[in-house]
């Protein structure tokens, strides 16, 4: 497979056929040869005349074969009737000759090449590109041969007539250039250059981009409106919360009874103030908060039982709740569901309960299995009409494409956020090395690139008073603070445990611990902890491992 710049076609490329040959370049030519797409060019400077500016639609280059220019039109059937004339379509429209276009451009492109390099020991030569048509005439122009044209048919056989329109001119050197060189020659012709701006910078515009998405993310509602008990089940940053968070605020604002539920005591806090936040009457809680809402607004005492505290949670609050309701005077119009996975089946029939009408009211549920980082087995309480999210709309396209990669998951990036910093891997040897890395990476993010420490969360799999700073919270001026939501404090950094960061985001995450011992209480699977706490990072993500 070629390596292709960049490594997908830009958004503003419309031409079909640029994208086929991209296509085709990619999966046709040998890990060897390397691919520009969309070159645009300003001749040199020459003493009395306008320097000329173009686009070159594709560069091919290859160690030991050379460089190829290559002009890329569509159609399947058109004439030429002069060297210096226009092209012409079946249908009458023109178009400039593209040999003269593939010209100018190797100019150009080897005259820049020259200048930064001094000398190309590669061969060259141009080439046309009509992957639409089939055949082509007798009577080409002097300046051209056959083989110097790629047409439908040679797809099939592509890398080898990329060698042979190359060697047209000049046969292939014997041995390979020097790997260094051949990378400056890409460098150059990629114009690769440094312009350096704040992370924080960055991080506002790719923020800028996640605002506008969460738009389109709203228009999967319409399916709602003809379904009343659907099942959301979406990747990783596909905007079930946002999505369920809108759909509560439409019932609400159609005088309805509704309930947002959701596993998580901060996520519920966050949806809480959100709602506060849009004026929608909405009742939101996390599970266990609704069990102690409905158990006392009915009279009853909602008390934990310390020696027991695991089975009150997982079995006693659902009994309790199960038992109360009968003096629980309000039902809903509509419930709805988030972090779904994290709910075990007994929940789901007290629950069920609080529908207004057991057949016609609303029920939601919104989850994604590939985050059941509690490892539990829960049965839905319906089987009703299925939507799938596949899109990530969280996370860049480098966090999206690190998730796919560690957690073996298949989740499409979004081709309207940019591709981001690559996830940063840093290998440690023990806990006195993890906490340094740490505090060296935070000074970094917050004096080098002036990150805000409420935009940067540090995550682990244990409360803070399990963690490696549990006796060592200061970070500089900065204190580690144990909270999942941003409280206001100008010197704090978060921490949080993925469990209780779960539905939550931040712009930097820094996941440590990765590699510490399993709670006991949870049967975790390292798969399912990295792909919660990776897809909570936005923008940054760094990671500490042991060596």
């Amino acid at each position: 497979m070629a390596r292709m710049y960049p490594s997908q076609p830009s958004i503003y490329t419309n031409s079909y056929v640029e994208k086929l040959l991209f296509e085709e370049f990619q999966k046709k030519l040998e890990n060897n040869y390397s691919v520009i797409h969309s070159k645009r060019w300003i001749e040199p400077q020459r003493k009395g005349r306008v320097r000329k500016q173009g686009e070159c639609d594709f560069i091919v280059l290859h160690p030991t074969r050379g460089i190829l220019f290559i002009e890329a039109k569509p159609g399947e059937k058109f004439y030429c009737s002069g060297l210096d004339e226009p092209w012409y379509c079946e249908d009458g429209s023109f178009f400039r000759n593209p040999l003269n276009q593939a010209s100018e451009s190797q100019y150009a492109l080897i005259s820049l090449l020259e200048k930064k390099l001094k000398k190309i020991d590669l061969p060259y030569n141009i080439a046309l590109a009509f992957p639409q048509a089939e055949t082509i005439g007798d009577n080409l122009p002097d300046n051209i041969v056959p083989s110097m044209i790629i047409l439908q048919p040679d797809l099939k056989k592509l890398q080898s007539r990329i060698n042979e329109a190359i060697s047209v001119i000049r046969k292939p050197l014997k041995h390979p250039i020097p790997p260094d060189e051949f990378k400056k020659i890409i460098s150059v012709l990629r114009a690769e250059f440094k312009i350096t701006t704040s992370l924080s910078s960055s991080l506002k515009r790719l923020n800028q981009q996640f605002f506008q998405l969460e738009k389109d993310q709203i228009t999967i509602l319409n399916l709602f409106e003809c379904n009343k008990r659907v099942i959301v089940e979406g990747c990783a940053g596909s905007g079930k919360t946002l999505i369920a968070t809108e759909k509560a605020h439409r019932m609400a604002e159609q005088g309805k009874n509704v309930l947002l539920l959701c596993f998580n005591i901060p996520l519920a806090e966050q949806l809480r103030n959100r709602m506060r936040e849009i004026g929608a009457n909405v009742d939101v809680f996390n599970f266990h908060g609704l069990c102690e809402h409905v158990v006392k607004n009915a009279g009853g005492e909602f008390k934990i039982d310390p020696n027991n505290i695991h089975l009150f949670w997982d079995e006693t609050c659902a009994e309790l709740l199960d038992d109360f309701i009968p003096k629980f005077e309000k039902r809903y119009d509509c419930i709805i569901v988030d972090e779904a996975q994290d709910f075990i089946e007994e929940w789901w029939v007290p629950i069920s309960r609080l529908l207004a009408n057991e057949n016609d009211s609303e029920y939601y549920i919104f989850m994604d299995p590939a985050q059941n980082i509690f490892g539990r087995n829960s049965a839905l309480p319906f089987d009703g009409f299925r939507i799938k999210l596949d899109t990530n709309y969280r996370n860049t396209l480098a966090i999206t494409n690190w998730l796919n990669k560690v957690c073996d998951t298949n989740i499409k990036a979004s081709d309207k956020i940019d591709k981001g910093i690559d996830p940063v891997e840093i290998k440690v040897k023990n806990d006195d090395g993890e906490r340094e890395q740490v505090h060296t990476t935070i000074n970094q993010l917050i004096k080098k690139e002036k990150l805000d420490p409420s935009q940067i969360v540090l995550l682990g799999k244990h409360p803070l008073k399990n963690s490696i700073f549990k006796d060592q919270q200061n970070i500089g001026k900065f204190k580690i603070i144990e909270t999942p939501i941003v409280n206001g404090h100008k010197n704090g950094i978060r921490y949080s445990s993925i469990y209780r960061f779960k539905g939550l985001e931040a712009d930097c995450v820094l996941f440590t611990g990765i590699n510490s011992e399993p709670r006991s209480d949870i049967a975790e699977d390292l798969r399912s902890i990295l792909l919660t706490g990776g897809s909570r990072a936005k923008v940054l993500l760094y990671l500490f491992t042991r060596k």
